[in-house]
């Protein structure tokens, strides 16, 4: 794994209270696994493994983002629910933002909640940024961590963390929660100075060996708006 850096301590330094509105605002945090991405430990690095992120936007969005229709097909294909067994599988935790706008995203921090530990089992996870500081205990329940990357990234979906894990019981609850992190609330954070940080305004959970839950499409629908109707 990635070992914190300075610049990841000086991340979490910038993180403040106060905050406005900027580039990120509205944005959510989701899950996706894609069953067909097969885990093993011949690789280290998962991001774009699945290819569900949406392009980036290298005209700086001066007549709106490049990627629009094509990202909204893939925002609401989103699948936050593995197969029904107990098999180990990648799922990816994405930044996911409204319609209409162009994110500006340097930083992210968040968390993940309460989960049953004698269940879910991490085989290994990384992120998808240049770097990483988490907490100590990460990735156990209501712990969290900060990534960096090393470049601004324009889009509406963006790949943020990656998992590989499993549910061994099928008859226990297998599933995820984001969360904003042991100080309750994650943020995106643009690059401007100073630094604009986003509330994250909503976090998906993923179900492991086939927990339905509600599909991503709709759970964004009534979470910040990412998905109109």
């Amino acid at each position: 794994m990635r070992k914190p850096t300075l610049l990841a301590l000086a991340f979490l330094t910038l993180i403040a209270p106060q905050v406005r509105a900027g580039a990120n605002h509205n944005g959510t945090l989701v899950w996706h696994l894609d069953s067909t991405v097969a885990y093993t430990t011949d690789l280290d690095y998962y991001c774009g493994a699945s290819g569900i992120a949406c392009g980036t936007d290298l005209s700086g969005c001066d007549n709106g983002y490049d990627h629009q229709d094509d990202c909204r097909e893939r925002i609401g294909s989103l699948n936050p629910t593995g197969p029904p067994d107990t098999g180990t599988y990648v799922a990816s935790v994405l930044a996911a933002f409204p319609e209409g706008s162009c994110p500006e995203l340097k930083a992210a921090s968040f968390g993940l909640g309460d989960y049953d530990t004698g269940n879910v089992t991490f085989v290994d996870y990384g992120p998808c940024a240049s770097v990483e500081l988490n907490t100590a205990g990460w990735p156990g329940p209501n712990e969290g961590t900060a990534v960096t990357f090393s470049n601004v990234v324009r889009s509406q979906l963006i790949e943020i963390y990656w998992f590989a894990a499993y549910a061994y019981y099928t008859d226990r609850d297998g599933s995820l929660p984001l969360t904003g992190g042991p100080d309750g609330e994650g943020f995106f954070s643009d690059d401007s100075d100073p630094v604009v940080h986003d509330p994250i305004v909503g976090f998906s959970t993923l179900g492991l060996k086939g927990d339905r839950l509600q599909r991503t499409s709709d759970w964004l629908r009534c979470n910040g708006g990412v998905l109109s109707e």
